[in-house]
């Protein structure tokens, strides 16, 4: 048995090739396999080779030994004389304490140190640093990224057990891990909007605890609740959305529109200052490019906390309805809906009529005013140039 070593800038990197390559490869884990895969420009630190190249440029590193295995020693060895060529030409060298190996050559413990660091949201360049600290090796951002999205894989296998759907066991959606996060964790609440498109059926699903903190349960109904929409509908929405199969959950093969969550500590600020009610969405902060909104209030010490959080298909005016008028009082429950005095808005037309209309007598913030941001209305578009 033998290992030939050779170095990364002595082979081509050839797209078209690549691609004609990945063409003939099984697809089986994926939800239709008819369907051509989706055209990724990969990254590679290999001489690109272009159409116009030459068979053979100079550029190309010549480095090649082999490495061979005794089986009488029971231990490798490199002969003296081989064929090929030990030193390098055509690239600039790179730095040893700069080189990262596979993440499954580190030691368990070490993989478990990196997963706990990760989940307790530490950067990566401090989860880095500490691994190359104690083991002498660097792990790259892209390897822990796979370490916690693998963990995440195992996480919702190990849950959904024999309850999937038709599609491979081994294709976990992003909706998945999401599902199976909130789940396992026995602190949070959450309430998800699930659409089939096929039947014309809106499931909300939900895991609340009562106002005592008793256990926790979880179930399941058809949504029927009018959101007051006439320009956009949760049914129309999953129809623009078809072809998003990482929104897909495997157990239920429904798509996953809105997902909305709390924890205890948030529930239990939120009951003790539930006076002034403000959010505010951000975008491009996930892989699926969805809006996560967060809505916050302020304590005694006048700084703001976050009490609940919400995946968003889209900044629709029923997608707000839907997160005020049901999300937020099912994670909420007993009188801190009723206590909120003022709700504050951004400049977004459809966040402000959402708000409207649920501010007001018989209605879930009976006693808030709606206003609009400060800086919003008055320092957004303030010009010093007049």
């Amino acid at each position: 048995m033998a290992i030939i070593f050779i170095c990364i800038k002595g082979r081509f990197h050839y797209e078209e090739q690549n691609k004609k390559d990945n063409a003939k490869k099984a697809r089986d884990s994926v939800r239709n396999p008819n369907l051509p895969p989706i055209p990724r420009k990969k990254k590679t630190k290999k001489v690109v080779r272009e159409d116009d190249d030459d068979d053979d440029p100079a550029i190309t590193c010549k480095v090649r030994f082999t490495v061979y295995w005794c089986e009488k020693l029971k231990r490798w060895f490199v002969p003296h004389q081989q064929g090929g060529n030990l030193r390098h030409c055509g690239h600039m060298h790179i730095n040893p304490l700069h080189l990262g190996i596979r993440s499954k050559f580190l030691p368990k413990d070490e993989l478990e140190l990196v997963k706990d660091a990760r989940t307790a949201k530490i950067s990566a360049t401090a989860t880095g640093s500490l691994v190359k600290d104690r083991t002498g090796y660097r792990l790259k951002w892209q390897q822990m990224h796979y370490l916690m999205r693998k963990d995440k894989n195992d996480l919702f296998l190990s849950t959904a057990g024999t309850k999937t759907s038709n599609r491979s066991s081994t294709h976990v959606t992003a909706a998945d891990r999401l599902l199976a996060d909130l789940r396992n964790d026995p602190d949070i609440s959450f309430v998800c909007l699930f659409a089939d498109v096929s039947s014309g059926l809106i499931t909300i699903k939900q895991r609340n605890k009562r106002v005592n903190n008793s256990s926790s349960i979880e179930e399941e109904e058809v949504f029927t609740a009018d959101l007051g929409d006439d320009t956009c509908s949760p049914l129309e929405q999953a129809r623009d959305m078809t072809g998003r199969e990482n929104l897909i959950c495997s157990d239920n093969g429904l798509m996953l529109l809105a997902c909305a969550w709390t924890n205890n500590e948030a529930r239990r600020k939120f009951d003790m200052f539930p006076e002034v009610v403000g959010g505010d969405d951000t975008e491009d902060t996930n892989s699926e490019e969805r809006p996560l909104y967060t809505a916050c209030s302020k304590d005694n010490n006048n700084k703001s906390f976050g009490h609940t959080w919400c995946f968003m298909p889209s900044k629709a005016l029923w997608v707000f309805r839907w997160m005020l008028e049901h999300a937020i009082p099912i994670l909420h429950p007993g009188t801190a809906c009723e206590r909120v005095q003022l709700l504050l808005t951004d400049a977004d037309a459809q966040e402000i009529r959402a708000t409207a209309a649920v501010c007001g007598p018989k209605k879930v913030f009976s006693n808030a005013h709606d206003h609009h941001c400060c800086w919003h209305t008055l320092d957004r578009n303030f010009d010093l140039s007049y």
